[in-house]
Formats: structure tokens, sequence, C-alpha cells
């Protein structure tokens, strides 16, 4: 998996500095999985900020069309180190319902 089309990929990267994720995708490519799948690095890299922002990342049919999945960090106190996450389809997973869930999601990733 690509952390670029990925929701657990994207809460994976957001918190190393821009310099190291600049250079993972320069490593691995951003192909494009599907029409929706960011491709362009400074898009990324405003995606990232949005991450850091909300505190979760959304693949919206990036990786898998109609499939929308959500992530939260799990921190080790200082680090990102692991990631939870949910998926379904994104008729069921609906855009205004995705902070709700991510703040259910939240203690889940604190206990971890």
């Amino acid at each position: 998996m690509y952390v670029h089309c990925t929701a657990v990929g994207k809460v994976l990267v957001a918190d190393l500095p821009v310099p190291h994720v600049s250079a993972l995708l320069a490593r691995v490519g951003m192909p494009a999985r599907t029409p929706a799948t960011i491709t362009d690095p400074d898009a990324l890299l405003r995606e990232l900020d949005r991450v850091r922002e909300q505190g979760f990342a959304v693949d919206d049919g990036e990786e898998e069309p109609g499939v929308r999945c959500l992530a939260v960090p799990v921190h080790d106190g200082t680090r990102v180190v692991a990631a939870v996450s949910v998926s379904g389809p994104a008729e069921r997973l609906l855009p205004g319902d995705l902070p709700a869930l991510a703040a259910r999601l939240r203690p889940v990733a604190d206990d971890l």
C-alpha cells in the first residue's frame, strides 16, 4: 500500500518532517490507484496539513473506488507509531459522519 492514497498511510506520515515525506514520495512514487487518488506531491502535503489539523485522515475512494476509510493516529507519547482505522462502503461512511466517528476511534487509539 502507498501512503499517499490510504488513510492509514496519511496518518503515519502526517507528523514527519516535510523533507522526509518528500524523499519517501520521490523514492516510491505516487501512482494513481483510482481517479480520486492524489498524485501531486504538493496536494498531498496540503492534505497532510489537514490531517494534522483535524486529527484524522480520510481515504475517499483513493485506494479503491466506492470505499471510504478513516484513520486516527496511535502515539507513543512523542510520535505516531501506528494507526487505527475503519473502512466501509462510501454510501455508509458519509463525510458528515467522519468527525464523530474519529472521536469514537480516538479513545481506542489512546488505549493502545
